[in-house]
């Protein structure tokens, strides 16, 4: 009884050992995601894609991100020059790293704005979904820090007139004292004050609620 007990104990640890490693973990390489194929790569990809968020209210980037591609990086840039980005510490990911923060940026829009998963996030960015998930809130926090310089009632009355006379060429007059946020601004509609403050982030005229 012993010889066979001895026997089954050896072919249990000879299994054992044969049995598959842990799985390694791997950064994906975001130069292959969707989103950085069909919108980002530099070239002639990025120039179409600038030409055609600009001008196509309806297009497929604007559908995908609410705003051009030119906002996106404005809006990438004053995150990493405000800290909220972060350079990563290793080589490799900072050489990738603006193209890295564009494609976060876009993720948060894409959330914000379609009331998508966090999960889904993954195979169109090629980033991990818990990095994911951790930069929106990030953003949403840096959108309330900065609410203040975007989002404000005319201080004085030349403000109010050039607020107004945006709100008539559109077709909106006397739409400045709601606090709506779909009326905040007339150029996109948005469904939460959030989305109104990403959508005038960078115009040149501040929104006035």
């Amino acid at each position: 009884m012993s010889r066979v007990s001895f026997q089954l104990s050896v072919g249990y640890a000879d299994a054992e050992k044969t049995c598959r490693t842990n799985r390694v973990f791997r950064f994906e390489n975001i130069k292959k995601s969707c989103w950085y194929r069909y919108f980002t790569r530099p070239g002639v990809t990025r120039e179409i894609t600038y030409e055609l968020s600009s001008s196509d209210r309806f297009g497929e980037f604007r559908h995908w991100f609410r705003m051009p591609l030119s906002k996106v990086e404005d809006l990438t840039n004053i995150l990493i020059d405000r800290g909220y980005i972060i350079p990563p510490r290793s080589h490799r990911r900072r050489a990738a790293f603006r193209e890295r923060s564009e494609l976060l940026v876009m993720s948060a829009l894409y959330i914000l704005g379609s009331g998508a998963a966090f999960r889904s996030c993954n195979p169109l960015c090629g980033i991990s979904t818990s990095e994911v998930q951790k930069f929106f809130y990030i953003f949403i926090e840096a959108l309330v820090d900065m609410k203040e310089e975007y989002i404000f009632l005319p201080r004085n009355l030349t403000e109010l007139n050039r607020v107004n006379k945006d709100y008539s060429a559109a077709g909106l007059p006397g739409c400045v004292g709601l606090a709506t946020a779909r009326s905040t601004s007339s150029r996109w509609s948005c469904s939460n004050i959030f989305e109104a403050l990403v959508w005038d982030f960078l115009d040149d005229t501040h929104i006035a609620v």
